[in-house]
């Protein structure tokens, strides 16, 4: 077997589900009882004296000696155990019991399990209750180099039989849609002097689980020269057989109503270290189901679908604004993975989906010209059906979503409340019959590789029978243009069948952010093809404009508005005065008047107003 750097010893007690032991005798008549009581300990490198402290005493009281024995002498050593201090040193990686006893009375006995682990790997070798998800890490002491052609095997410990094979470029993921995703070169990645894994995902009998089951033993073995870089002090010269291995936790017990917790921090006694491992666990089980997420950044590449859930509510458990505390990141994009369902960082389909204080990012940047469409959310197939008459519903309150073409796309309707939205090209679009962004601040970002353009909507809003929804709408929001960019409201959505270039941007402050941003000329861009609205009813079905302002002051556009509607102020109070009005009521070209969505139809967001603290609603019957 190979030594790649400093053994440690990593000592952990445990009795019944106590972080130490304290054994008590029976009381005597008139005296206090003898005692016993060891403490856990840490880390200590391997041929070091480390030290865990105990205290003994004798019935009747003052101290007593311990007798300290091993189950397997060969994986650790007693050095000595005197003067309430049991010195251990670590011989090998592995596992033994060691007993230590009150020796004026052997009633007092307290069983503790060691382990003999590598220091720098993640979990820990000889850890027995590793999550199946999440990263694995090596903590080097400098910077290390993932050399070509290079990877890391997953293997059963018990038969060594090979579980997977990560590659450090050239990676693909599965999803639940039974699709593959190139993901390059981000399976294997290194930040500072770490190197981080992510173990894959597999179909066993039609379900989507991750490579590492529960209640199993895995080993991580790293061929000689595949990681250049230096570990506790000795080269690294990779790993084999039982360098690394860990065992795994028993599957965590989950009831629909009871939130389910993520924390990709080492040691968490969380249900799961990332999102993908508690959405994997929950896609087939039905009901609603709430996922709180621990504060730092998650490598992750979500592709949800389902059709057991009837809503998800991801929560991040920071308190920075706009969730930038809980981050779920990746590089996605149209170059990788060419595809509308496939491109994005987060798509989401089959469920209602909710969240709050989450950081979604979309890493993408272009390397060159072509599509390089790259959205951060994808809300996909939200669209009503005889069984769901509502149709699916995403909303997000005090949450960022980044990237640079397309960063939200939506169908169904939407809700996206007090959010940070950034991008540049057609940085919201879909094909929501309705899809509201309330009190946002949105940023129209630089990107060196195409023009300097932005543009926030690109509305495909269907036409259902003879209705039309309210589409695209800006509400009470503030959009700042970096310096050297032109933000456009919005642009035509080209030749599509069966809807409208339906959006509203209504009270919305427009802020140059430097030298040369500003609004485009007419406000909206009209790029060949054909602007779709119904004729004779674009002043409700079409591009609309109400109370912009620029710098706090009213905008007037330098040329006239080109295919565009200044709404009237009576319709804004009759049917864009709220959220209520705006998501729940829609435009029939056959009458020529709006209506209410049939009772079965419609979007009740006051429980989501109470969780949002959203403000007074008017438009609310």
């Amino acid at each position: 077997m190979k030594r790649t750097g400093l053994l440690l010893v990593l000592i952990f007690v445990a009795a019944i589900a106590f972080p130490a032991l304290l054994l008590t005798a029976c009381p005597g008549a008139d005296d206090s009882p003898a005692t016993l009581t060891v403490a856990a300990t840490a880390l200590v490198p391997l041929g070091r004296e480390h030290s865990i402290s105990y205290t003994a005493t004798r019935f009747g009281g003052g101290s007593a000696d311990v007798r300290v024995s091993v189950e397997n002498p060969n994986i650790i050593r007693i050095v000595s155990s005197t003067g309430g201090t049991i010195v251990l040193e670590g011989r090998v990686p592995g596992n033994t019991a060691m007993t230590v006893t009150n020796a004026s009375d052997a009633r007092q006995s307290a069983s503790v399990a060691v382990t003999v682990g590598v220091a720098g790997f993640g979990p820990a070798t000889g850890t027995t209750d590793a999550h199946i998800d999440g990263e694995l890490v090596i903590s080097f002491d400098n910077v290390p180099v993932l050399n070509p052609g290079g990877s890391v095997e997953i293997r059963e410990r018990a038969t060594g039989d090979l579980v997977d094979t990560i590659p450090f470029t050239g990676g693909t993921l599965l999803n639940l849609a039974g699709t593959t995703l190139n993901v390059g070169s981000q399976l294997v990645r290194v930040e500072g002097n770490e190197v981080f894994i992510i173990p894959r995902f597999v179909t066993r009998g039609g379900t989507l689980q991750n490579v590492i089951q529960y209640d199993g033993e895995y080993q991580v073995v790293i061929p000689q020269g595949a990681i250049t870089g230096r570990l506790n002090g000795s080269v690294f010269n990779g790993t084999s057989g039982d360098d690394w291995w860990f065992g795994t936790r028993s599957a965590p017990s989950l009831t629909p109503g009871t939130p389910v917790t993520v924390d990709r921090s080492w040691g968490s006694q969380a249900d799961f270290r990332s999102l993908n491992g508690a959405l994997l666990a929950v896609a087939g089980m039905g009901g609603d189901w709430t996922i709180n997420i621990a504060t730092g950044v998650y490598h992750e590449l979500i592709n949800y679908v389902t059709n057991q859930n009837t809503n998800i509510t991801i929560v991040g458990q920071g308190h920075a604004p706009f969730g930038r505390d809980v981050v779920i990141q990746w590089t996605n994009n149209e170059q990788m993975n060419p595809g509308t369902h496939t491109r994005a960082t987060f798509r989401f389909s089959g469920a209602d989906l909710v969240m709050k204080n989450i950081t979604l990012v979309n890493t993408t940047e272009r390397t060159g010209s072509g599509n390089w469409q790259a959205e951060t959310l994808f809300f996909a197939n939200g669209i009503p059906t005889d069984a769901n008459p509502r149709g699916r519903t995403v909303a997000a309150f005090n949450s960022t979503f980044l990237s640079h073409q397309d960063t939200i796309q939506t169908s169904g309707r939407a809700w996206f409340y007090r959010c940070y939205i950034a991008g540049d090209v057609d940085y919201i679009w879909g094909t929501s019959t309705a899809a509201l962004f309330e009190s946002n601040l949105l940023f129209s970002v630089w990107d060196g590789m195409r023009e300097a353009s932005a543009v926030i909507f690109v509305s495909r809003t269907p036409q259902v029978g003879n209705t039309v929804g309210k589409g695209y709408v800006l509400l009470n929001s503030t959009v700042t243009t970096q310096e050297a960019v032109v933000t456009w409201f919005g642009r035509n959505a080209g030749a599509f069948g069966g809807g409208f270039d339906q959006a509203a941007i209504i009270n919305t402050n427009f802020v140059n952010g430097g030298f040369l941003s500003r609004i485009g000329l007419n406000g909206w861009r009209l790029d060949g093809g054909r602007y779709q609205f119904p004729t004779g009813h674009n002043q409700h079905v079409g591009w609309k404009v109400y109370g912009i302002t620029l710098e706090s002051q009213p905008w007037e556009a330098p040329v006239p508005l080109a295919n565009t509607t200044v709404m009237t102020p009576d319709l804004v109070a009759t049917e864009y005065n709220g959220r209520w009005s705006i998501l729940n009521r829609v435009f029939n070209l056959a009458t020529g008047e709006y209506e209410t969505l049939p009772a079965d139809a419609i979007w009740d967001l006051s429980a989501l107003e109470a969780a949002f603290g959203a403000s007074h609603d008017p438009s609310r019957p």
